[in-house]
């Protein structure tokens, strides 16, 4: 079976004092076809996940694949394929819509 999206035993620990621990051994394999939600309150890790798939940040344990592609090693590849638009991104008013791409791009 073919995975979109899959990840073992993936931990993210954020360094301070006290550590926080935002993601704490999570699994998950998301076959090609199948439609998913990532839902929970603040705090639980939805944005540290998708930051580490779209290897913006780097987990501090474990494994995890986008459309086969590791996440450390192989990051620009699945930047290259996915698209990621987080909350709170703006448009420029003054600029047109290809305008707006082209620069985002």
């Amino acid at each position: 079976m073919s995975f979109v999206i899959e990840y073992e035993n993936l931990v993210k620990i954020f360094k301070g004092t006290p550590p926080v621990t935002a993601l704490d051994n999570v699994n998950l394999k998301i076959p090609k076809g199948s439609i998913h939600g990532l839902f929970g309150p603040n705090g639980a890790g939805k944005s540290t996940l998708i930051a580490i798939l779209m290897g913006l940040t780097l987990p501090t344990r474990g494994v995890a694949r986008v459309l086969g592609h590791d996440v450390l090693r192989e990051s620009l590849e699945i930047r290259r394929k996915v698209g990621l638009l987080p909350e709170g991104f703006e448009f420029y008013d003054d600029m047109t819509a290809l305008e707006n791409l082209k620069y985002t791009a």
